[in-house]
């Protein structure tokens, strides 16, 4: 990706060159991986390796959901293994919301996970537990159009 697209996270508007709203055909002659999860996700996802990026798309390729999760950087700071505290000094939004998920894994253990949203930044934040460190960076359209696919 030439240097001038890496922005990094714009809030309420994507990371670096992908942009919610914008199609996945811009960016599909990059490597990528397409997955299917039915019945858990109502849509395509697009894996970007490279980038650490995942897109997920409604059925005319339209993207209302990206994923950082391998990196994410906000005005120059890393926020991927950030602590909850450290995220909070930023100010990029009040959370509104915070949220417990149980996650099981794939050897019958599993571990809770907190998320918090940040409806005026349009981010969802997942924390490995209640302080940290950040694990995933969701950027969405809505609320409602977040992975689980667009409500009809």
């Amino acid at each position: 990706m030439a240097e001038d697209k890496k922005k990094g996270l714009v809030p309420n508007v994507g990371y670096d060159d992908f942009v919610l709203g914008g199609n996945v055909s811009a960016y599909l002659d990059r490597p990528h991986t397409l997955r299917h999860f039915e019945p858990t996700f109502l849509s395509d996802t697009y894996h970007f390796e490279e980038e650490g990026i995942d897109l997920w798309c409604d059925q005319n390729g339209i993207i209302y959901t990206i994923r950082c999760c391998t990196s994410c950087i906000y005005h120059g700071v890393e926020l991927i293994g950030m602590n909850y505290d450290d995220f909070m000094k930023l100010q990029i939004d009040v959370p509104d919301n915070l949220m417990p998920l149980y996650m099981m894994e794939a050897n019958g253990q599993g571990h809770t996970e907190e998320i918090v949203c940040c409806y005026n930044a349009g981010l969802k934040i997942w924390f490995d537990d209640e302080t940290g460190p950040i694990v995933n960076i969701f950027i969405v359209n809505s609320f409602e159009d977040d992975i689980y696919g667009p409500e009809e």
